[in-house]
């Protein structure tokens, strides 16, 4: 044999091997669930998701937990936090509600919780709302009903805020979102492994 095709047979096997332990290891990586599920910017806004600037805050005033302690940004916890703004009388966040207890219950963790900001017009009626339907999930009250006009055009809205505090994204569903949905939650996972 010359030189060439033993260079060249060389080269192929090779090639093979390459192929292979690349198939075997994205199979592990798969079977692991190390496998990032990546979505386009038009596929996340197809479902109401828009991804925010590095530098988007939400900065909460006039807001207090229910026993009538203030609080603020400074307040919300450091890891990932879905911020829900809503209200008891509002329809779409009655549809809401169950599936974002839900995410809650199942979520709550080290790294990530929830938590949202009643638009509610008055704070027993928010309370009287949360005594029927048994919702627990972290409420905080904005007393004056005046912070939906910096950063909500309808209700519920949601952002997921990283650790650090910045919007990584803006969640407007249509009409509601269903937490409960398995594309819905690693869409969530998806922008917690990109930030």
């Amino acid at each position: 044999m010359n030189n060439k095709v033993v260079i060249a047979v060389l080269a192929a096997l090779v090639i093979c091997v390459v192929v292979v332990a690349a198939f075997f290891v994205l199979a592990d990586k798969k079977d692991n669930g190390e496998e990032k599920l990546a979505f386009t910017e038009e596929e996340l806004s197809a479902i109401g998701i828009t991804l925010c600037d590095d530098d988007t805050r939400i900065v909460l005033r006039d807001v207090i937990r229910l026993d009538g302690t203030p609080f603020d940004s400074s307040d919300i916890p450091k890891k990932y936090v879905l911020l829900t703004f809503w209200a008891s009388w509002c329809p779409d966040c009655k549809q809401e509600s169950p599936s974002l207890q839900r995410l809650y219950d199942e979520r709550e963790s080290e790294t990530f919780s929830v938590l949202t900001i009643s638009l509610d017009r008055s704070q027993d009626a928010l309370e009287a709302y949360l005594e029927k339907t048994g919702y627990d999930f972290p409420i905080v009250f904005n007393y004056k009903n005046n912070i939906w006009k910096e950063y909500i055009p309808w209700i519920p809205t949601s952002f997921l805020l990283s650790p650090d505090g910045h919007a990584i994204a803006k969640i407007v569903g249509n009409n509601y979102t269903d937490w409960d949905d398995e594309k819905v939650r690693q869409i969530l996972d998806y922008l917690m492994s990109r930030s």
